[in-house]
C-alpha cells in the first residue's frame, strides 16, 4: 500500500514537473530577451517601449507586434522607409541585427510580445520632445569630432576612421561604415540622433564606444555637424586612390626619362673596356 502510494506521488510530481517546463521556459526566454531588448532597443524605443515621437515608432500597444515572423525578419534584416503606427508617420532606418541568434530572436520577439503588445490606442499620446540646448560652436566642434582635430573626452576614436559625411569624403574618411550625410534627417533629427549615440544599436559602433562613452554636449555637437551636412553634395571621389594613380603615373615618367640614358651609358662603358 505505501509503495502505491509513493509510486502515485511521484507520477504526481513528474506530471507536475512537466507541466511546469513550458511555462519556465517561456519566462526564461522572456527575460533573456528582455535583457537584449535593454542592452540593444531602447536606445532608440525607449526602455518602456514607448520610442521617440518623429523619430522612432513606439513598440507598447504595436499591432505589427503581433506578427511574429514580420518582427523576427525586421530585427535579422532591418527596415528601413516610411512606416505608420497607430496613425503616426515614421521615416527612418533601423539597422540589421545579424549578430543574433535564433534563440535570441526568438528570445526578443517572445518579450515584445509579452511586454508592450495590446490593444490599440492605450498608448500615451505623441509628444514633441525638446533636445537640450548645444553650446555655441556645436557645429564646428561636431566637424572637429568627427574629423579626429579634436578628441573625445572619453577616448573614443574619431568617426572618420570609418565613415564619410558630406564633403569629408575618403580622404578624410575610408568609408568602411556607411555614409553619414543625411543621418541627422535618418534617424529622426537630433532627438533620434542623440540618443542613438548615448547607447549605440550598432554592433561595432557599441563595441567601439562601450567603455568610452560619448558625453551629452559631444553627442549636441555631433548632432549639429550632421544636421548642417543634410542635403550636402557626397564628395565621392576617392582621393587616395586618385593621389596613388597620379603617384604611379609619375614614377612611369622617371622611368621613361632616365631608363634609356642609364642603358645607353652602361652600354658605352662595355664598349670601353673591350
Amino acid at each position: 500500500m505505501m509503495r502505491r502510494r509513493a509510486t502515485r506521488a511521484k507520477i504526481v510530481l513528474t506530471l507536475g514537473a512537466l507541466l511546469m517546463l513550458p511555462m519556465t521556459g517561456s519566462a526564461a526566454a522572456q527575460e533573456d530577451g528582455e535583457q537584449i531588448y535593454q542592452s540593444q532597443c531602447s536606445s532608440c524605443h525607449g526602455a518602456d517601449g514607448l520610442g521617440i515621437p518623429g523619430a522612432f515608432p513606439p513598440l507598447v500597444d504595436n499591432p505589427n507586434l503581433d506578427d511574429s515572423d514580420y518582427v523576427a525578419r525586421v530585427i535579422r534584416d532591418g527596415l528601413s522607409g516610411p512606416i505608420t503606427v497607430n496613425g503616426q508617420s515614421y521615416d527612418g532606418a533601423m539597422p540589421p541585427f545579424g549578430g543574433l541568434s535564433d534563440d535570441d530572436v526568438a528570445s526578443l520577439v517572445a518579450f515584445l510580445q509579452t511586454g508592450f503588445a495590446g490593444p490599440v490606442g492605450t498608448s500615451p499620446p505623441a509628444t514633441d520632445v525638446a533636445p537640450p540646448p548645444a553650446a555655441d560652436g556645436a557645429a564646428a566642434l561636431g566637424e572637429d569630432l568627427f574629423l579626429g582635430a579634436t578628441g573625445f573626452t572619453n577616448g573614443g576614436m574619431a568617426c572618420m576612421a570609418c565613415h564619410t559625411a558630406g564633403e569629408h569624403g575618403n580622404l578624410g574618411g575610408n568609408g568602411l561604415g556607411p555614409d553619414l550625410t543625411d543621418v541627422h534627417s535618418r534617424l529622426g533629427g537630433t532627438v533620434g540622433l542623440t540618443a542613438v549615440l548615448e547607447n549605440p544599436s550598432f554592433a561595432v559602433m557599441r563595441t567601439a564606444y562601450e567603455d568610452k562613452p560619448i558625453t551629452e554636449q559631444e553627442r549636441l555637437s555631433l548632432a549639429a555637424f550632421f544636421e548642417s551636412t543634410v542635403g550636402e553634395e557626397r564628395d565621392d571621389i576617392n582621393w587616395l586612390v586618385l593621389f596613388g594613380l597620379e603617384g604611379a603615373a609619375f614614377l612611369f615618367v622617371i622611368m621613361i626619362i632616365f631608363h634609356p640614358w642609364r642603358g645607353s651609358s652602361y652600354a658605352n662603358k662595355l664598349r670601353r673596356s673591350t
